[in-house]
């Protein structure tokens, strides 16, 4: 196994990719709906509303995607939240478990929670249950919950 491990999130972002023009196509749709049933103010307020609503959100997640890190390395995680000028580390050692919240799926959800109960939430985690091996590897605790 590699010394260093990053947590991707490449197949959310692909993901985003291929859903995204499916989502505008049907901001389109709705606001030419929302204009033909009342073209005064209140209809121009919604689909400006909607606008502001669809853009926040696939900017949101494409910043967190882009500039949320987290680095798995021999002993500890070093989680850096870059847009926030954060860095975080967390030894092995202070995990108490780790739960992946759709083991099955492309990307995921992975919870760390430490033995202070403080809980790190890493969301859209490529490849969740190869993650969780590799700390379970490299911390030599046995975590209870399954995968």
């Amino acid at each position: 196994m590699p010394k260093i491990l990053k947590l991707t999130r490449e197949k959310h972002l692909d993901h985003m990719v291929r859903v995204v023009p499916l989502v505008v196509f049907g901001f389109i749709i709705q606001s030419y709906l929302i204009m033909s049933i009342d073209p005064n103010e209140f209809g121009k307020n919604m689909v400006l509303l909607l606008a502001f609503s669809l853009g926040t959100l696939i900017a949101g997640l494409s910043i967190y995607d882009v500039t949320h890190h987290v680095t798995l390395l021999e002993d500890h995680l070093l989680i850096e939240m870059k847009w926030l000028g954060k860095q975080t580390k967390v030894n092995f050692s202070e995990i108490k478990d780790i739960h992946c919240r759709h083991p099955d799926q492309n990307f995921t959800t992975v919870d760390i929670i430490l033995y202070d109960n403080t809980k790190y939430v890493f969301y859209f985690v490529d490849s969740p249950v190869m993650i969780k091996e590799w700390i379970k590897s490299h911390s030599h605790q046995d975590y209870s919950q399954a995968a």
